[in-house]
């Protein structure tokens, strides 16, 4: 079952990919890239894609699979909560529940969370290894910063500008109020983690040891 839902994470990550990008249009749209959603799925594919191909369970895979689960949990989270409502204000007329939205910020994150719990070999995790999570999400940030300051690529048809969410638009918000709002989705990322490392540590850990022995015997 695991190998099943692996590739079809694979198939739904790389059908927006491609489509994102423009490659079925014939042009490449480098903005895809620097969209936190987009750039996420498709790290999400090349995980799996190593992961089911190139790899044995272990340690490290596990982690990492925490990690991405997390970020494809923020995903949904900011999309539903942050964007959608932006969206309405905004009154811009996208189809903000569209098939393509609905399986990249809904779709996806329900069935990595999925394998995640149900898939994957489960280790203790140590509360420092919670904070390797910011990693990402910050060298996120320098990078979408790096766009808006050198204005490289195009500007985005939602905001009209070169930064991809609103939310940290500097030249509208200023550093302090980008801050504290990239800030607040740090926080969120530790708290989810925080939430599964406890879930993990206290409930799969064990279930996933004497799973191992049981084979074992």
């Amino acid at each position: 079952m695991h190998v099943i839902l692996g590739l079809l994470i694979m198939c739904f990550s790389i059908i927006i990919i491609i489509r994102k990008l423009g490659v079925l249009e014939k042009h490449f749209n480098v903005n895809t890239l620097f969209m936190f959603t987009h750039l996420t799925i498709l790290l999400c594919w090349i995980f799996y894609a190593v992961e089911l191909f190139f790899v044995e369970k272990n340690y490290t895979f596990s982690c990492l699979k925490f990690y991405l689960m997390i970020y494809m949990v923020i995903v949904m989270l900011i999309y539903n909560f942050v964007l959608v409502p932006q969206a309405r204000r905004a009154r811009t007329g996208k189809d903000i529940y569209s098939f393509y939205d609905c399986i990249a910020h809904i779709g996806l994150p329900l069935l990595v969370v999925i394998d995640y719990f149900s898939y994957t070999e489960h280790y203790n995790y140590p509360i420092k290894t919670l904070f390797l999570s910011l990693i990402y999400p910050l060298l996120y940030c320098v990078l979408i910063f790096l766009k808006g300051h050198f204005k490289f690529g195009m500007e985005y048809e939602h905001s009209k500008n070169y930064y991809p969410y609103f939310f940290v638009d500097l030249e509208s918000l200023g550093i302090q109020k980008v801050a504290k709002n990239i800030g607040f989705v740090l926080v969120g990322i530790l708290a989810i983690g925080l939430i599964t490392i406890f879930i993990n540590n206290t409930f799969l850990v064990e279930k996933d040891l004497i799973s191992r022995m049981v084979g074992i015997v």
